[in-house]
């Protein structure tokens, strides 16, 4: 070749042509490494999972689901296996694509918190084009299942037309939790409400009329004058047989707190002592423990939810039976005067305490 005869134009054509081979072998040393890499990582694909602190319930649906209970200051490793088996050292980073829960030592590893009750994570592992996922659900753990005490709710009607006492049905709050590999029936409140309607007695206290409540004083409403209905003999005899055979409350003299305690006898002793609580009613200590002794295993329902459902047939069913015998020792209650049922001595106490107050004033004034 001819370069002019100028020896320096040669050499300077010579290095040009050697740079640019120099150039091409690295580019292509470069491309070549990047594909194998590439290649490498393509051929690599998830084969398992190895998860620990949590038992496996299925692996049917393509997502391994695991279940585990709540514990604070613990989480759940899981752990990748890769096919071929190749050391993490030599997997290039950033190989492995997690979602959801957070790193662990190395991108092999996702820990999942057990720190929460009811968390349910699904956390998914990518290599490549190929993704499998790990399910961890957290169950709740009942460290004391306390006996639950009814809570009352009941309204009272104190303008009422009648008077009575209504219970309706006791309403149940339950939930579950876990002990060991099952779930159990936890019961969070039994509320039994009702409603207690009280007529108003006429408190005329400073008149001599009828109907009243008995105001045995000076210048009260007792009086000793005969034929008279504020005679406090009459009002002694309209009170005391409130509890006898044909009694009951008294076409003149009465008082609204004797009905008050009549109907509240009812409710506090008759329906809530013997009906709800004894064992010839309701019989509610029973009745929660029986509840409380469903139960169904956590690798047949995964979720408090599923389990919820599981139980709830057992659940209602003897929460039914409980409500019925309940109303049975309610409806055979007794509630007649002069047949030793418990509201009407209880109203007759109240009246009592009237006549012993008359009687002490007859006496203060001499009245024969």
């Amino acid at each position: 070749m001819n370069y002019g005869g100028d020896p320096k134009m040669y050499k300077t054509k010579c290095i040009r042509i050697y740079l640019l081979f120099l150039f091409f072998i690295i580019s292509f040393t470069n491309v070549f490494a990047e594909l194998e890499k590439t290649i490498n990582v393509a051929i690599i694909s998830i084969d398992s999972f190895n998860v620990t602190n949590a038992d496996i319930f299925s692996d049917d649906s393509g997502t391994l689901i695991c279940t585990t209970t709540q514990q604070s200051g613990s989480n759940v490793i899981i752990s990748v296996v890769l096919s071929p088996t190749i050391s993490h050292n030599l997997l290039p980073d950033n190989s492995i694509q997690w979602t959801n829960g957070t790193s662990g030592d190395n991108q092999f590893e996702r820990i999942v918190s057990r720190e929460i009750a009811g968390s349910d994570i699904t956390v998914n592992a990518t290599i490549g084009d190929n993704t499998k996922g790990v399910r961890i659900y957290v169950r709740p753990v009942e460290i004391n299942n306390t006996a639950v005490t009814p809570t009352e709710e009941v309204t009272e009607n104190t303008n009422a037309q009648g008077a009575n006492c209504t219970p309706q049905d006791p309403e149940l709050e339950w939930n579950v939790f876990s002990v060991g590999n099952d779930w159990y029936v936890r019961i969070d409140s039994m509320t039994c409400k009702g409603t207690i309607n009280i007529p108003s007695w006429p408190n005329l206290p400073n008149m001599m009329t009828v109907p009243n409540t008995p105001n045995p004083s000076d210048g009260g409403n007792i009086s000793n004058t005969n034929g008279s209905l504020n005679r406090w003999e009459y009002a002694i005899s309209d009170l005391e047989d409130y509890d006898e055979i044909n009694g009951g409350r008294g076409p003149h003299w009465h008082d609204t707190e004797a009905s008050s305690a009549h109907e509240w006898f009812h409710w506090n002793t008759d329906w809530m002592d013997l009906s709800i609580n004894g064992n010839t009613g309701g019989n509610w200590p029973t009745t929660e423990n029986d509840l409380e002794d469903f139960n169904v295993s956590v690798f047949d329902y995964l979720t408090e939810s599923d389990a919820k459902n599981a139980l709830s047939a057992n659940v209602e069913s003897r929460f039914d039976t409980f409500i019925n015998a309940a109303f049975q020792r309610w409806i055979a209650e007794c509630d007649d005067p002069g047949m030793s049922c418990g509201a009407y001595a209880a109203g007759q106490n109240v009246l009592d305490g009237h006549i012993q107050n008359i009687e002490t004033y007859r006496q203060n004034k001499g009245w024969q």
